[in-house]
């Protein structure tokens, strides 16, 4: 839960089964320890694969959700892997109608990982079995849903089990219906009667695209046909094709055309100028293949958002991204392979964009394209995607059509073709300099700490950030007047260079436990962000020629963090390190000395 949020009174479920939750035999027990860390207080729910339970950090004192693989599956090393990249994948998507997953790890007994606790009901708890909601109701649900769906395609990952009972609604955002997709990766059949077997992921039949039913490949297409269907179930009270005979109902979905929904409910609480054009948008959805269905889950949004053209307030500062870029793999910019035609931004016929806003954000796309661009010589389309996706952020009242004209012109000013920077004949390192430049004039220092977070970000998207992109953020950090580092990258070369004092190595427990300590120092930061800084700091660290380079560098952090960090937290940070030194029993005298050193640096004692 975020931090500005209300506290509950009670702790939150995944569920609103009534009375305290009863515990399976044979596992977690009420009160046990996992990792250290996880204090069990009951199970919240129990699948074919593992059970999720409600605990507490105890270091923290923060209500989690814990998804345990069951014992007798973390033998088989291929679905402890599964297990994690589902951890992973939902990690790795970072949306806010997305689950949060805070945590992962690996007992000798449990494979494990930890969400954000929820408090509030599964969409499957008010819709279904002859239950309907009204459209003014629905049509936020449907709109969250697809932008938390978007974001997962965009990141290469498809659910394949979409349905209500995955959509987890809570108070949030002013917004009493505010979404969390649930369960991506989940190995399970449920076919009505809730049958489940580890192993297989087939999803579940009353929601199955054709092509997923017929065995085929499925991409981000079939979560759009589960989409329709539970649109469907919405609004009507039942699915397409109901009924509890597994093979009958997928074989429905394959070969029959589904209803209309004023067959099924002829008393629709659907406006009656939104009705003609809901049903074409549902048949669309629920088309059998899938390129007759909308594109994307952008192209399904906006036409959900189009059929009466409004949106609750609430939900404005979540507008749709840009839409998946067609054409080839790469924008033709020099030193790339020439393209057999034009990558495509959204709004290609004009732009939507104030002379303000253009003003604000063209040097921040130019900074972006040069980066993506410039450390290895190409521009894909998903980085494309991740530029416009992180330029939104700067200008959320910008609508499609300015994104994608400020990243056109970026691109178009970076290629050669002329500039907006005042540099029209100069080279490209010496355009970048006056955009930097530019921004410092125009950015107070945290705008400008949080453009390297976002180039950080940008740079971790693929897994690694490359000798090429490092040298690009210091480059930027030192013109920034930021000196190449933050608070979480300096923490994390503190902790770096204690563990090295006396073995001159960090071992990978150490570095998990240094990936702890990042998020307890700085719980605000993402996944991603910590996980940035921390490979940053290794790369760092690596590149120092000896203890006494890594010692000034680990000394140089300290005092960086006592220029922007208050007095409590660095009181934190000395305690911690003091734990972490005496973890085995002993603080050597090295130890000792560094830790003083920060002592004196932090002015502290």
């Amino acid at each position: 839960m975020s931090s500005n949020e209300p506290p509950f009174d009670g702790p939150p479920l995944l569920t609103d089964t009534a009375g305290p939750p009863l515990l399976a035999p044979g596992e977690l027990g009420l009160g046990s320890l996992l990792a250290g860390r996880y204090r069990i207080m009951g199970i919240l729910g129990d699948g074919g694969m593992g059970s999720v339970y409600l605990a507490e950090h105890v270091t923290l004192g923060k209500l989690v959700a814990i998804k345990v693989l069951k014992p007798e599956l973390t033998h088989d090393a291929s679905l402890v892997e599964r297990f994690f990249r589902e951890a992973r994948a939902t990690a790795a998507i970072e949306h806010e109608n997305i689950v949060e997953i805070l945590d992962f790890g690996q007992t000798p007994e449990h494979a494990f990982f930890a969400m954000e606790a929820l408090e509030g009901c599964e969409l499957a708890d008010i819709v279904g079995h002859g239950r309907a909601i009204g459209w003014a109701r629905a049509k936020p649900i449907i709109v969250q849903i697809a932008r938390g769906l978007a974001a997962a395609h965009r990141a290469g990952i498809v659910h394949r089990d979409m349905k209500p009972g995955n959509v987890f609604l809570i108070a949030r955002a002013g917004t009493a219906d505010f979404v969390k997709v649930l369960d991506f990766g989940i190995a399970k059949i449920d076919d009505g009667v809730k049958l489940t077997q580890a192993g297989m992921v087939f999803g579940t039949a009353s929601y199955m695209a054709p092509e997923q039913a017929a065995g085929s490949v499925v991409d981000g297409r079939g979560d759009l046909y589960a989409l329709g269907c539970m649109v469907f179930e919405m609004l009507t009270g039942r699915v397409p094709f109901p009924g509890d005979n597994f093979m009958k109902v997928i074989g429905q979905h394959i070969g029959e055309p589904p209803p209309r929904l004023r067959d099924v409910a002829p008393q629709l609480d659907v406006p009656a100028h939104v009705i003609d054009k809901l049903e074409a948008l549902v048949a669309k959805a629920l088309a059998k293949y899938p390129h007759e269905r909308h594109a994307d889950m952008v192209e399904f949004e906006r036409a959900v958002i189009e059929l009466d053209g409004t949106l609750p307030p609430s939900l404005d500062h979540g507008a749709p991204l840009p839409a998946p870029l067609a054409g080839p793999p790469r924008v033709a910019l020099p030193g790339t392979p020439p393209a057999d035609s034009t990558v495509m931004m959204p709004g290609m016929g004009g732009a939507a964009i104030s002379d303000l806003d253009q003003q604000t954000l063209a040097p921040i796309a130019y900074l972006f394209v040069a980066f993506a661009h410039g450390t290895d010589g190409v521009l894909t389309n998903a980085e494309m995607r991740t530029l416009a996706d992180r330029l939104r952020r700067w200008a959320p009242q910008v609508g499609l059509d300015g994104i994608g004209h400020v990243l056109r012109e970026a691109v178009s000013s970076y290629g050669g073709s002329g500039s907006n920077f005042g540099s029209k004949s100069g080279s490209k390192s010496g355009e970048l300099a006056q955009v930097r430049a530019q921004l410092v004039a125009s950015f107070p220092p945290a705008n400008l700490t949080q453009l390297l977070v976002d180039l950080r970000e940008i740079a971790s998207a693929d897994g690694q950030v490359s000798d090429a992109e490092q040298r690009f953020i210091a480059e930027t950090a030192r013109a920034f007047g930021l000196e190449g580092d933050n608070r979480l990258s300096s923490l994390a070369f503190m902790y770096l260079a204690l563990g090295s004092v006396t073995e001159g190595t960090v071992a990978p427990t150490e570095m998990k436990v240094l990936g702890e300590q990042l998020r307890q120092w700085a719980p605000g930061a993402s996944i991603n962000e910590t996980a940035a800084a921390l490979r940053e700091a290794v790369a760092e660290y690596k590149r120092l020629p000896g203890v006494e380079a890594r010692l000034a560098r680990a000394h140089a952090a300290a005092e960086t963090l006592r220029r922007s960090t208050d007095a409590e937290t660095l009181r934190r940070v000395l305690a911690d390190l003091w734990r972490i030194a005496g973890a085995d029993g002993h603080i050597s005298p090295e130890e000792q000395r560094f830790i003083m050193g920060m002592v004196e640096r932090f002015g502290a004692n």
